[in-house]
């Protein structure tokens, strides 16, 4: 019987550092540890916005992305819709629950449309201080400033009559 309880524990203690190292090993590669993300999103066309978050602070970037993408992706109703920022003048956040917030799109024509967008997703940017990322639900508005790659041409040129 005693050679029985020796053998698991020698067993046990065998395993014990063995468990360890898998843990730790495993753990290396969890999550973001509160520093940059390990590859900033580059989109293919530079958009340049103010991102003022809940705190009133404003951050001018480029570079600008929404989980990776230069669209916003929401629902209308059941129905998913992605809306290119190059549409888009102005969004404001607003609460709805802790999954979902409302955003107000201003296009630029002037017209406005409501879609729910998951709390959760973040958007970066490249600013003057370095890469900037802000969760959709700590975000009050963005501006979206014209240039090249909206539909009414660059940023120096006069928005055409309707």
């Amino acid at each position: 019987m005693r050679t029985r309880i020796r053998t698991r524990l020698r067993f046990g203690a065998a395993l014990i550092p063995i468990l360890i190292c898998v843990f730790a090993a495993s753990a290396l590669g969890m999550g973001d540890m509160g520093g940059t993300p390990a590859k900033f999103p580059k989109p293919r066309k530079n958009f340049h916005a103010k991102i003022v978050d809940i705190k009133g602070e404003v951050s001018e970037a480029e570079l600008v992305s929404c989980g990776g993408s230069t669209k916003i992706t929401g629902y209308r109703g059941s129905t998913k819709i992605e809306v290119p920022f190059a549409r888009i003048h102005t969004v404001r956040i607003k609460d709805l629950d802790n999954r979902y917030k409302t955003a107000e799109l201003t296009m630029w024509d002037e017209t406005n449309y409501e879609i729910r967008v998951k709390s959760f997703g973040v958007c970066q940017g490249l600013t003057s201080l370095g890469e900037v990322t802000v969760k959709i639900k700590d975000i009050r508005e963005v501006v979206f400033e014209k240039g090249e790659y909206s539909e009414f041409g660059t940023a120096a040129e006069p928005t055409p009559e309707p």
